[in-house]
Protein backbone atom coordinates (compact mmCIF):
# COMPACT_ATOMS: atom_id res chain seq x y z
CA UNK A 1 0.00 0.00 0.00
CA UNK A 2 1.89 2.94 -1.32
CA UNK A 3 -0.08 5.68 0.41
CA UNK A 4 0.78 4.47 3.93
CA UNK A 5 3.48 7.14 4.58
CA UNK A 6 1.01 9.92 3.74
CA UNK A 7 -1.57 8.27 6.00
CA UNK A 8 0.97 8.31 8.84
CA UNK A 9 1.59 12.03 8.39
CA UNK A 10 -2.15 12.73 8.36
CA UNK A 11 -2.81 10.43 11.32
CA UNK A 12 -0.18 12.23 13.41
CA UNK A 13 -1.80 15.55 12.53
CA UNK A 14 -5.26 14.24 13.43
CA UNK A 15 -4.13 12.88 16.79
CA UNK A 16 -3.77 16.39 18.13
CA UNK A 17 -7.02 17.85 16.75
CA UNK A 18 -10.33 18.05 18.61
CA UNK A 19 -10.30 14.85 20.68
CA UNK A 20 -13.85 15.57 21.86
CA UNK A 21 -15.03 15.05 18.28
CA UNK A 22 -13.91 11.46 18.36
CA UNK A 23 -16.93 10.29 20.41
CA UNK A 24 -18.99 9.43 17.31
CA UNK A 25 -16.02 7.67 15.73
CA UNK A 26 -15.40 5.75 18.94
CA UNK A 27 -19.02 4.61 19.05
CA UNK A 28 -18.80 3.43 15.43
CA UNK A 29 -15.56 1.59 16.20
CA UNK A 30 -17.26 -0.05 19.20
CA UNK A 31 -19.92 -1.42 16.87
CA UNK A 32 -17.14 -2.50 14.53
CA UNK A 33 -15.39 -4.41 17.33
CA UNK A 34 -18.63 -6.27 18.04
CA UNK A 35 -18.92 -7.13 14.36
CA UNK A 36 -15.33 -8.41 14.24
CA UNK A 37 -16.05 -10.59 17.28
CA UNK A 38 -19.21 -11.95 15.69
CA UNK A 39 -21.68 -10.09 17.91
CA UNK A 40 -23.64 -8.48 15.07
CA UNK A 41 -25.30 -11.57 13.65
CA UNK A 42 -29.00 -11.35 12.80
CA UNK A 43 -28.95 -14.72 11.08
CA UNK A 44 -27.59 -18.02 12.30
CA UNK A 45 -25.60 -18.70 9.17
CA UNK A 46 -23.55 -16.10 7.38
CA UNK A 47 -21.26 -17.07 4.58
CA UNK A 48 -17.69 -15.78 4.60
CA UNK A 49 -18.60 -13.48 1.69
CA UNK A 50 -21.59 -12.07 3.62
CA UNK A 51 -19.38 -11.49 6.65
CA UNK A 52 -16.75 -9.69 4.59
CA UNK A 53 -19.40 -7.58 2.86
CA UNK A 54 -20.81 -6.55 6.25
CA UNK A 55 -17.31 -5.80 7.56
CA UNK A 56 -16.49 -3.69 4.49
CA UNK A 57 -19.74 -1.77 4.90
CA UNK A 58 -18.85 -0.89 8.51
CA UNK A 59 -15.33 0.03 7.47
CA UNK A 60 -16.70 2.35 4.79
CA UNK A 61 -19.03 4.01 7.32
CA UNK A 62 -16.16 4.63 9.73
CA UNK A 63 -14.04 6.08 6.91
CA UNK A 64 -16.89 8.37 5.85
CA UNK A 65 -17.47 9.54 9.41
CA UNK A 66 -13.74 10.15 9.82
CA UNK A 67 -13.86 12.33 6.71
CA UNK A 68 -16.87 14.28 7.97
CA UNK A 69 -15.04 14.95 11.24
CA UNK A 70 -11.89 16.02 9.36
CA UNK A 71 -9.79 13.04 10.41
CA UNK A 72 -8.21 12.86 6.95
CA UNK A 73 -5.49 10.42 7.98
CA UNK A 74 -7.96 8.02 9.56
CA UNK A 75 -10.19 8.29 6.51
CA UNK A 76 -7.21 7.50 4.25
CA UNK A 77 -6.20 4.57 6.45
CA UNK A 78 -9.73 3.14 6.27
CA UNK A 79 -9.78 3.51 2.49
CA UNK A 80 -6.40 1.80 2.18
CA UNK A 81 -7.51 -1.11 4.35
CA UNK A 82 -10.76 -1.36 2.41
CA UNK A 83 -8.79 -1.52 -0.86
CA UNK A 84 -6.54 -4.21 0.65
CA UNK A 85 -9.56 -6.32 1.62
CA UNK A 86 -11.19 -5.92 -1.79
CA UNK A 87 -7.99 -7.06 -3.53
CA UNK A 88 -7.67 -10.03 -1.19
CA UNK A 89 -11.29 -10.99 -1.85
CA UNK A 90 -10.67 -11.06 -5.60
CA UNK A 91 -7.38 -12.96 -5.29
CA UNK A 92 -8.67 -15.64 -2.97
CA UNK A 93 -5.94 -17.83 -1.54
CA UNK A 94 -5.08 -20.87 0.49
CA UNK A 95 -5.30 -21.63 4.19
CA UNK A 96 -2.26 -19.50 5.08
CA UNK A 97 -3.74 -16.55 3.19
CA UNK A 98 -7.08 -17.05 4.93
CA UNK A 99 -5.42 -17.06 8.37
CA UNK A 100 -3.47 -13.89 7.56
CA UNK A 101 -6.62 -12.17 6.28
CA UNK A 102 -8.58 -13.20 9.36
CA UNK A 103 -5.84 -11.81 11.60
CA UNK A 104 -5.85 -8.53 9.70
CA UNK A 105 -9.63 -8.27 9.96
CA UNK A 106 -9.68 -9.02 13.68
CA UNK A 107 -6.85 -6.60 14.48
CA UNK A 108 -8.11 -3.52 12.60
CA UNK A 109 -10.95 -2.47 14.97
CA UNK A 110 -8.59 -2.76 17.94
CA UNK A 111 -6.06 -0.49 16.20
CA UNK A 112 -8.76 2.10 15.49
CA UNK A 113 -9.95 1.96 19.09
CA UNK A 114 -6.40 2.43 20.41
CA UNK A 115 -5.84 5.35 18.05
CA UNK A 116 -9.00 7.13 19.18
CA UNK A 117 -8.62 6.51 22.92
CA UNK A 118 -4.88 6.90 23.47
CA UNK A 119 -3.11 10.14 24.17
CA UNK A 120 -1.43 11.47 21.03
CA UNK A 121 1.57 9.26 20.28
CA UNK A 122 3.47 7.86 17.35
CA UNK A 123 3.03 4.27 18.59
CA UNK A 124 -0.66 4.04 17.72
CA UNK A 125 -0.02 5.64 14.34
CA UNK A 126 2.90 3.34 13.58
CA UNK A 127 0.77 0.31 14.46
CA UNK A 128 -1.86 1.37 11.91
CA UNK A 129 0.77 2.06 9.25
CA UNK A 130 2.45 -1.34 9.84
CA UNK A 131 -0.98 -2.94 9.48
CA UNK A 132 -1.47 -1.14 6.17
CA UNK A 133 1.81 -2.57 4.89
CA UNK A 134 0.55 -6.16 5.00
CA UNK A 135 1.50 -8.26 1.97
Amino acid sequence: MRRAPQAMTNLMTNVSTAPDRSADLLAAVGDFVLLALGGDRDTKELTAADGLDNYLQHLEQIGSLAGELEYAGLQTACLLFQDYLEVRRVQGGGVDDHDQLRGAIETWPELLHDYLTSPPNAGTVEAIVRHLQLP
